[in-house]
């Protein structure tokens, strides 16, 4: 083969390995995209009164489940609200986790109102239908959510279980050092055999190498500290921990 060959020879087969690349990280962008649109348009549903104001509500079906979401209204936070969760410690506290402004769960630590619209539920898993700092997932079964429980309906059709922990026979040491877990896994604090309600959920973050648990705490802050630091917070209220991953 002449030089002119050679090169006619490895030039075509350069820039077909660079459309192939090309292709390749179309695909990647393709699939990530279409995972991360891959809900249903919701319908919108009457306000209703709820236990936290008149609200509004949006419903997403996954063939017989439904999640309904509502859009509740903004509370002013008292004093004592303001003051929670001002440690340092994240061993023995719960520390505020500030987020950077283009996170869409940032609130602005001056403006405490901004953390009334959302929950745990919303952080931890809302992402997953697009929702915001204005979204409620009720973590339980109630008449206003059509008697399913929003968190199960979500955690079923995007999550898989990858662990569950009877809380008597947890090692909280070994917990903070599991490997297996990653950033994002959700945490659910539960009571064994009772989908229909959850107490708390959050998100796992690795920190020099150990597992923080990132969770909303009711109207107050989003706060990182250990999971049994967080778990100490509703003791008494569940018996089991559920780990998650997205699918």
């Amino acid at each position: 083969m002449t030089i002119r060959g050679w090169k006619r020879h490895f030039g075509g087969r350069r820039f077909a390995f660079l459309g192939m690349i090309v292709f390749v990280v179309l695909a990647v962008n393709s699939a990530i995209a279409g995972r991360q649109r891959r809900y249903p348009v919701p319908e919108t549903l009457a306000p209703i009164p709820t236990p936290i104001g008149v609200s509004g509500r949006r419903l997403f079906r996954f063939g017989e489940d439904e999640c309904v979401v509502i859009r509740p209204p903004v509370e002013l936070v008292g004093e004592v609200e303001r003051q929670q969760y001002l440690g340092a410690d994240e061993e023995t506290d719960l520390v505020r986790q500030v987020l950077s402004p283009g996170n869409r769960w940032h609130t602005d630590p001056s403006r405490p109102e901004e953390q009334t619209t959302f929950n745990c539920a919303s952080f931890a898993i809302g992402d997953v239908i697009g929702l915001s700092r204005a979204d409620f997932i009720n973590p339980r079964a109630v008449a206003f959510t059509n008697m399913q429980n929003p968190a199960r309906v979500l955690l079923q059709e995007y999550f898989y279980r990858l662990e569950t922990y009877p809380l008597a026979a947890v090692e909280w040491d070994e917990l903070d050092t599991l490997e297996s877990l990653g950033d994002d896994d959700v945490v659910v604090f539960a009571t064994h055999g009772k989908d229909d309600e959850y107490v708390h959920l959050g998100k796992i973050a690795k920190v020099h190498g150990r597992n923080r648990m990132v969770s909303k705490m009711g109207r107050g802050p989003i706060v990182r500290g250990t999971i049994q630091r967080t778990a100490q917070e509703y003791e008494g209220r569940f018996d089991e921990i559920q780990i998650y991953r997205r699918r």
